[in-house]
């Protein structure tokens, strides 16, 4: 057979909604008879300001950026841009460039953003100004931690270093590791990412252009059989338009809008939800009942050719968002790690900007080839012919075992529990929410306060994972392959078939979601027996994409495909809380009115009225679950929630001890587990 030529596909300019349209002459090549109507494609030049942010996120850019850069293009979109850090700023955008020149003091602020769940964006870093800027802000936040948990306890150095280590600066060390992990093929000198942005629980990772990419391009019939063997070719991009760099912009505008949404739901969930409900929301699996331990968003090209015949890769995007659970079982000393991965294939339109030119098209509707590809006469489209993804949980200690994954092979609706019997997850209702900001939403799956009485208002023990997809996916099959611990998800999008003869094509219309925005969603759950350390997920992602071609003399028909080869990408999982300790909280009488008397009773009926009065923060005996055998972190935020209590009600608290003599209590925390001295018990005073 002979072999087929590489397939070009034009491009469409679209330019204040105009198309420009051109004929093409029987000379440039073979007429198959069809009519059809060749386009002479340009991107639009300028940005198209395609997406804004919408959410309230007054910002502050803390450097000068180009026109032509991501960077500009988001300022553009923002609703507020100040040129300094200011007491209401949410998002700070800064150039890779100009991070390492941030003093020490602007680095605190940022951190102090981060913590109250704002975001941090660095523009086109290298590996080494993004691992910089991470390090100082990972500073930044431990000094926060340890002010935060000094004001309570008087720590060890270890027992500093633990709680340290289980907040949201641990959790810093493990991103940088994370976004190393992503970075492709970039020289020591050039940007590792378009865009990074952090959040409290949340980051984003947006690939950068300067990664050389090797493009695969093969040829099938119409029933997929190979008629053309692979090829490889490397291929970077050029140089970017303004138009492009507002793709980019657009891509991390929507990110934002999308998290703070997210954020925005949970929230106005815990307002509307009493604390009875939760209680009786006792068996709600735990990914019902709690936003995620951390969201990781990567936002990766899909390749396709343009008119020049060169490979390009935008506008079109795969971006995967990972949302993972863990839960540690101390019954039977297992982890269980569930993930979901939610996967936007975006093959539509930007902005009017229409490079796959197959969507609203009729049956009888071709494209002309240019003449320097003469082999072929008509082409048809470019829509989404396969997605492989696969997911697989790895450590060197414990026995693995992959529990469930879905969506299945029918790829109908299901939904299915993984039991994980006695482990626990907790809301923050009575919690320190400032506490839980560094750091304990993220491990609060596995911190329960299930002590005696009332301690256990606004805490729920979750029995389960609820996994399952809500719907089927319709024109888009799925092939699910499970070996050992790795689930493989292999979607397929009918290929385009013709019928008629020379001069009468026609074609199938391809379906929306090949064409437009696919929404995917994978889940796995693993189960880890004896764990030690931490676990890595490892991740493969290979978007593919084909355009119908008919040969010069109609009687050959194929599909040109182009993929890259099959990134692997490796992200370690902060581990759940394994470490279980037992608190107690008790009253003493430090002094009486007459200074000798004692009453008789008097320190069980004040402990009894205590219960009575507080029952929302008093408890004889209650458990946490520190991510760090030595942390304090859940017990400091418990203990300042009970102390901010107490300071609301200062005026109630002498009453307890009328008619008992006692002039002077003190309330204490003490540990079982551990010797952590308390720096700052509660006393109270009756004058």
């Amino acid at each position: 057979m002979k072999k087929y030529m590489q397939w070009m596909f034009a491009a469409i300019l679209m330019t204040s909604g105009n198309m420009i349209l051109t004929s093409c002459s029987d000379d440039d090549h073979t007429n198959s008879g069809n009519d059809h109507t060749d386009y002479n494609i340009e991107e639009p030049a300028t940005d198209q300001l395609g997406i804004r942010v919408t959410a309230n996120l007054p910002a502050a850019s803390l450097s000068q950026f180009d026109e032509k850069s991501t960077g500009a293009a988001l300022i553009k979109r923002l609703p507020r841009v100040t040129s300094a850090i200011q007491e209401d700023t949410k998002f700070v955008l800064v150039k890779g460039s100009d991070a390492g020149n941030l003093s020490d003091a602007v680095i605190n602020q940022m951190a102090q953003i981060l913590v109250d769940e704002g975001y941090l964006a660095i523009e086109t870093p290298t590996e080494q100004q993004l691992n910089d800027f991470i390090d100082r802000i990972d500073k930044g936040l431990a000094a926060i931690v340890e002010d935060y948990v000094d004001d309570v306890f008087d720590l060890t150095p270890e027992q500093k270093e633990a709680t340290v280590r289980a907040s949201m600066a641990g959790r810093m060390s493990e991103r940088k590791e994370n976004l190393n992990n992503y970075m492709r093929g970039t020289a020591s000198d050039a940007a590792c990412a378009e865009m990074v942005i952090l959040g409290a629980t949340d980051y984003f990772f947006m690939e950068s252009d300067n990664v050389e990419d090797k493009i695969i391009t093969y040829a099938t019939d119409t029933d997929g059989n190979i008629v053309e063997k692979p090829t490889e070719t490397s291929y970077q991009a050029g140089e970017l338009t303004a138009y492009r760099y507002g793709l980019y912009a657009d891509g991390a505008a929507q990110w934002l809008n999308d998290t703070e949404s997210e954020k925005d739901t949970v929230k106005d969930t815990e307002k509307t939800q009493s604390r009875a409900s939760r209680r009786a929301s006792s068996n709600m699996a735990v990914n019902d009942l709690e936003s995620a331990c951390e969201t990781f968003t990567h936002h990766q090209n899909i390749n396709y050719k343009t008119s020049a015949n060169k490979f390009s890769y935008k506008p079109k995007a795969c971006q995967t968002t990972l949302s993972y659970w863990g839960v540690h079982n101390m019954s039977s000393n297992r982890d269980y790690y569930y993930v979901s991965q939610k996967v936007v294939l975006s093959l539509g339109a930007n902005n009017g900007t229409d490079l796959f030119y197959a969507r609203g098209q009729k049956s009888d509707f071709w494209l002309g080839v240019a003449p320097n590809w003469k082999n072929y006469d008509l082409m048809y489209g470019n829509y989404l012919t396969k997605y492989e993804t696969s997911m697989n949980l790895k450590g060197d200690k414990g026995i693995i075992k992959g529990e469930a994954a879905t969506p299945e092979t029918a790829n109908q609706t299901i939904t299915q529990s993984i039991n994980l019997t006695t482990s626990s997850s907790t809301s923050s209702t009575n919690t320190d929410t400032y506490g839980f900001t560094l750091g304990v939403t993220s491990a609060s799956v596995t911190a329960s306060v299930n002590g005696g009485g009332s301690a256990t208002k606004g805490k729920t023990n979750g029995t389960s994972f609820a996994m399952g997809n809500s719907k089927s996916i319709k024109d888009l099959s799925v092939v699910k392959n499970t070996a050992n611990t790795k689930t493989t998800w292999i979607y397929s999008g009918k290929d385009v078939q013709v019928s008629g003869k020379v001069g009468k094509w026609e074609h199938d219309i391809v379906a929306d979601i090949l064409v437009n925005d696919a929404n995917l969603m994978n889940d796995a759950c693993w189960s880890v027996e004896n764990p030690s350390g931490e676990y890595t997920l490892e991740i493969q992602s290979q978007p593919e994409v084909g355009m119908l071609l008919i040969y010069n003399n109609s009687t050959n028909r194929v599909v040109e495909r182009t993929k890259t080869p099959i990134d692997t990408y490796t992200h370690k999982l902060k581990k759940p809380n394994r470490y279980l300790q037992t608190w107690r909280m008790f009253i003493v009488i430090n002094e009486w009115m007459d200074g000798i008397k004692y009453y008789s009773n008097a320190q069980t009926n004040l402990e009894n009225d205590f219960k009575r009065n507080f029952s929302d923060i008093f408890s004889d005996v209650f458990t946490v679950c520190e991510s760090e055998e030595n942390s304090v972190l859940l017990a400091t935020s418990i203990i300042k929630h009970a102390k901010r209590v107490l300071d609301a009600n200062k005026d109630q608290l002498p009453g307890i001890a009328e008619g008992r003599g006692v002039k002077q209590f003190t309330i204490y925390w003490r540990c079982d587990n551990t010797n952590i001295k308390l720096r700052n018990a509660y006393v109270v005073r009756v004058e």
